[in-house]
């Protein structure tokens, strides 16, 4: 196997450093807006857990099927897309839509920079539920 070690990557046409490799491990560059900013995989029954993540301290439960993604470094603006997928299997129907619309309130809840609230729901009826299986990435 080859390594390559490198701390900047750009186009030899472009002006600037398409990306930076930062010393903390993290990436930079021009292309920062082009990649995911944050990404949490989490059970969001009972207790809600964590399983594996990227910029997400901490995930608050505010009701069934609602929870707010806190971002560990705040983002330059609100202006993200917040992307996902749930899986939980009640009867013969499979839930797996997620919304930023809160189902238990029926509240849009706006973004902040270091928040992003979403709520899963059953997709045949459009009722909150607490999903197992919880996949958010945030792109900005």
């Amino acid at each position: 196997m080859s390594t390559i070690a490198a701390t900047n990557l750009k186009n030899a046409s472009a002006g600037s450093n398409n990306i930076v490799l930062n010393t903390d491990g993290t990436i930079g560059g021009a292309c920062l807006t082009q990649t995911c900013r944050a990404w949490v995989n989490f059970d969001g029954t009972g207790t809600v857990a964590i399983r594996a993540s990227y910029n997400v301290s901490s995930i608050t439960d505010l009701g069934v099927g609602s929870y707010e993604i806190n971002m560990t470094s705040a983002l330059s603006d609100a202006n993200y897309s917040v992307v996902g997928a749930s899986t939980s299997v009640v009867g013969t129907a499979v839930t797996n839509v997620i919304t930023t619309f809160r189902r238990d309130t029926d509240v849009r809840v706006a973004n902040t920079t270091s928040k992003a609230t979403i709520s899963t729901c059953n997709s045949e009826n459009s009722t909150a539920i607490d999903c197992a299986d919880i996949n958010v990435a945030i792109f900005r």
